[in-house]
């Protein structure tokens, strides 16, 4: 489709990054699983006691077919709605408020556990497409962040081919929004090192980053990766294992969770 210049994409330095997980859904947006998305607590209605967000959207710059009731009533007397991020117009809105906000790009998160399942593959590969029409139209950069949270052991290989899939079919490397770093597309992998009982192993996150490193079809990334706050010190948020300090020295950049009490979580990025 049409593409419009704007930042630099060959260059992660000087930008302001977002993550866009993409993860919403409703009855009725397309999507074969039919169903609420990320919205509810629970299987069944939107409603109270099933929210599951801690903010409500501002939809009243979506067009109505992207706006989906729910079983909260407005003052006025309608339903509140909300959006859900399998609609194109929705993320194209999005990337519009991006550019009118001085926000350079995102990582488009794909979730590492859902790429066996149909119907959640089905919506990650259209909010990855929707995203990537958005970057272009509105001049800003997009990367595929993975994010291994909820991954079982022994199936590294899944991340592995899908990323090959994507080079492949969606040929997104070779995108003039898809951002580089260095000569090289960045990939993102979060969730490498966490103390929180994740079943992949160090290991396999290792071999990950050496496929997308040095893969001869589907490598020669630059590679970033997710990891916990206190990382240097192998403890708190972290993994008491010195393997972990190996595998972040593998790759390009990385960035570090920040947690506090006020604020979930935030991100430094450091490149190197």
């Amino acid at each position: 489709g049409k593409v419009v210049k704007g930042v630099d994409t060959k260059t992660l330095l000087g930008k302001v990054m977002c993550g866009y997980q993409g993860w919403f859904g409703a009855p009725g947006d397309g999507n074969s699983a039919r169903g609420w998305r990320h919205w509810t607590k629970n299987f069944g209605p939107l409603a109270d006691g099933n929210a599951k967000v801690d903010l409500w959207p501002d939809v009243s710059e979506l067009v109505t077919e992207d706006r989906f009731p729910t079983g909260f009533i407005m003052a006025d007397g309608h339903p509140a709605e909300v959006f859900s991020s399998f609609k194109k117009m929705t993320v194209l809105k999005h990337f519009q408020w991006m550019q009118e906000y001085g926000i350079d790009g995102v990582f488009v998160q794909r979730f590492a556990s859902d790429l066996q399942n149909q119907p959640s593959l089905e919506h990650c590969n259209a909010v990855l497409a929707n995203c990537r029409e958005g970057a272009n139209l509105q001049g800003r950069a997009y990367a595929v962040m993975y994010d291994l949270s909820g991954l079982a052991a022994g199936r590294i290989d899944e991340v592995m081919n899908d990323w090959r899939a994507l080079r492949r079919q969606m040929v997104i490397t070779e995108d003039p929004a898809y951002l580089h770093h260095r000569g090289k597309p960045v990939v993102a992998v979060w969730g490498i090192g966490f103390n929180d009982r994740r079943r992949y192993t160090l290991a396999e996150c290792r071999r990950l980053i050496e496929f997308l490193k040095n893969d001869p079809a589907a490598g020669g990334c630059t590679v970033m990766l997710g990891v916990p706050a206190h990382w240097r010190e192998l403890d708190n948020d972290a993994v008491s294992d010195p393997m972990l300090l190996e595998v972040i020295g593998m790759a390009d950049v990385i960035s570090p969770d920040r947690k506090s009490t006020r604020l979930n979580s935030s991100h430094l990025v450091i490149s190197y």
